[in-house]
């Protein structure tokens, strides 16, 4: 009686033991997830939200090879001061020495005529994302640089 014991308590162990190995390989991939989301925060959350608008503003172009113009932000206290228009106007020089096509998305629609400034044109409609709207802009080198 005791054998038959010790082996039904083996038994209930090991079934135990293989549920709890069968829910730990269930739970691991998503604690990963949990883990990674946690670790870059909310722009990793925003940017799995934002695939469909990341893919249609990547099929409004350019086509081939561009420099893509991924943010132009400022230091709160230096704002309207012109230190963005430098830089824009900066690289838009180096842009046409180098014979370079430059992209960038508007992120505010104020923003479209303040990149027009620095010869960028809207590729297609505005696209909505989950901060606002976006307008794929490019801008072509200067003729007689390149």
């Amino acid at each position: 009686m005791r054998a038959a014991i010790r082996i039904l308590a083996i038994c209930v162990i090991v079934t135990l033991a293989t549920t709890a190995t069968a829910l730990l390989w269930w739970l691991l991939p998503w604690c990963v997830v949990i883990i990674l989301l946690a670790a870059l925060g909310p722009c990793a959350l925003a940017g799995f939200r934002n695939r469909a608008a990341t893919k249609q503003l990547a099929s409004l172009g350019p086509k081939g090879l561009y420099v893509y113009v991924h943010g132009v932000a400022r230091v709160p206290g230096c704002q309207h001061k012109g230190e963005a228009a430098l830089v824009l106007a900066r690289l838009a020089e180096e842009a046409d020495q180098r014979g370079w096509l430059l992209a960038l998305d508007a992120g505010a629609s104020r923003l479209v005529d303040y990149y027009r400034q620095f010869g960028f044109e809207p590729m297609g409609q505005p696209v909505h994302t989950t901060w606002g709207t976006a307008v794929r802009m490019v801008r072509r080198p200067l003729a007689g640089y390149a």
